[in-house]
């Protein structure tokens, strides 16, 4: 049994199956897989992360996909240019700070900073940057303040 098992773990590993989908496939926990292929002679070449058929098929599913929350962030913050202390924060930057405030479960005033200044936002204008946005974002009625963080309340 144990040759049966080892040629079927070598020919699902040749055809770019995870340890994982191989365990599924043959029935037994993936624990056993492990401790199988740590005893096996010489070692089985896995495919090495995310390049397996399932991850490589689950990245494919997704590309592309928008969701409603994140379609409803980027149509708001359209043709929205900040600018703060003669520095700008142009639209890009803002689209892509709007799409992170959707996404994310609450966020402080000191992540909004944060992802601002990763999308490019100059130095100088982050602070007061990211004060004009919480403003214009509650103004419109898209953000509330609950227990130390910032929740976005449009579409879930």
């Amino acid at each position: 049994m144990a040759c049966k098992v080892e040629s079927q773990l070598r020919e699902f590993a040749s055809r770019g199956l995870s340890q994982r989908h191989s365990a599924q496939l043959l029935g037994i926990n993936r624990e056993k897989v492990r401790v199988l292929c740590k005893a096996i002679q010489p070692p089985i070449e896995w495919p090495g992360i995310n390049q397996s058929i399932g991850s490589k098929l689950s990245c494919e599913g997704r590309r592309g996909t928008v969701t409603s929350k994140m379609a409803l962030a980027i149509n708001k913050s359209k043709k929205q240019e900040i600018t703060v202390q003669g520095q700008t924060i142009n639209e890009h930057t803002v689209g892509k700070t709007s799409v992170w405030a959707v996404t994310t479960n609450g966020f402080t005033s000191g992540d909004l900073q944060g992802r601002l200044l990763r999308y490019g936002a100059p130095n100088a204008a982050v602070k007061q940057g990211a004060d004009v946005l919480l403003r214009k974002w509650k103004k419109a009625g898209n953000v509330s303040f609950r227990n130390g963080k910032w929740h976005w309340q449009g579409v879930k």
